[in-house]
């Protein structure tokens, strides 16, 4: 157990009075980052979060006079601020640590000019791929007729991705706005094609060519961004999805073709040693909200410090065992 656990375990068992509670053991290496959880950068920060949104809406509910609620809102006050600043540690290892998985060539535009783009660009960049994504996923089921309204309903959304905030370079900046306009383009290409999916599928295999590029170059290397997936068929078309089981485009959903994942190249070493940071910063997280929440308790009635020792109890669940030496 390294030095934040260790404290962590501490401030649970001095303040909570734990008593035969099991330490359950913590997903390890971290999942995918799914889109669902884009909220959160790990589980643990996760449950961080909604142990505080809880533990704040209890103190609330309870309606304390005005001289106790004086001395726990300096608490809070001074809590956020730790939260805050840990957070922001963790944000920066998480996102180093999911570049890494995604390949060594995400990691080296994370690194050179991806961990610099602003936080407001990535759901743009998102959002424009999921519109790609229903554009894919209706070509896959044969939903040709419904393709033209839901194009003509996305592209108001989609053009957001035309609009980059983030100051990046030159030529860096050119070959975003030229990745995005080549897909946005694609899409209104689509729908002078009209109903024939033959002619759709053969447009969209070069349009995958550019969301592939895009997400590789810039949303997979952004920070804050989830995780996807690559597919390639057997006649060497890509894709980009975010779900993890492939559905073709380019063939209708009757026909048999073999579909495998492109798998990034990986640099372990590396992946390891982010993995490592991304621990400590997950950790030092929960040390920082345990911390608060444990200066919190000693001011409420007894009651509603009791209610707060059994929110903050979630968090022991997700401490790590005892390494094995």
């Amino acid at each position: 157990m390294n030095s934040y656990s260790l404290r962590f375990a501490l401030v649970l068992v001095a303040c909570l009075a734990l008593t035969g509670a099991a330490f359950a053991e913590a997903s390890y290496p971290p999942g995918p980052k799914p889109r669902s959880e884009s909220s959160y950068w790990t589980t643990k920060s996760k449950a961080c979060d909604n142990v505080w949104i809880d533990m704040s809406a209890a103190i609330a509910a309870a309606k304390l006079d005005a001289a106790v609620m004086e001395k726990v809102n300096v608490v809070l006050r001074n809590g956020d601020a730790t939260r805050t600043k840990s957070i922001f540690d963790l944000s920066r290892a998480a996102s180093a640590y999911f570049c890494a998985t995604r390949g060594k060539d995400v990691f080296d535009r994370y690194e050179k000019y991806g961990s610099t783009i602003k936080l407001q660009d990535v759901p743009n960049m998102q959002a424009g791929l999921d519109i790609y994504c229903g554009v894919s996923s209706k070509l896959a089921k044969g939903e040709i007729d419904t393709l033209e309204a839901y194009i003509s309903d996305a592209m108001p959304r989609f053009l957001y991705l035309n609009s980059l905030r983030s100051k990046l370079s030159p030529e860096i900046t050119e070959r975003y706005l030229s990745l995005a306009t080549t897909i946005s383009a694609g899409l209104l290409e689509l729908v002078k094609i009209g109903p024939d999916a033959a002619a759709l599928r053969k447009a969209w295999v070069e349009i995958s060519k550019s969301a592939v590029a895009f997400a590789g170059e810039f949303y997979g290397a952004s920070p804050s961004s989830c995780d996807y997936y690559v597919f390639k068929d057997a006649q060497g078309r890509e894709w980009f999805q975010f779900d993890s089981a492939p559905v073709n485009p380019f063939v209708d959903a009757a026909t048999k073709i073999e579909n495998t994942r492109v798998e990034p190249d990986v640099d372990k070493k590396k992946v390891a040693t982010l993995l490592e940071a991304l621990d400590e910063a997950d950790l030092a997280y929960m040390d920082a909200t345990g911390e608060a929440v444990a200066n919190v308790i000693p001011l409420l009635p007894a009651d509603l410090g009791k209610k707060v020792r059994e929110i903050v109890m979630k968090l022991g669940e997700l401490l790590p065992p005892p390494h094995k030496g």
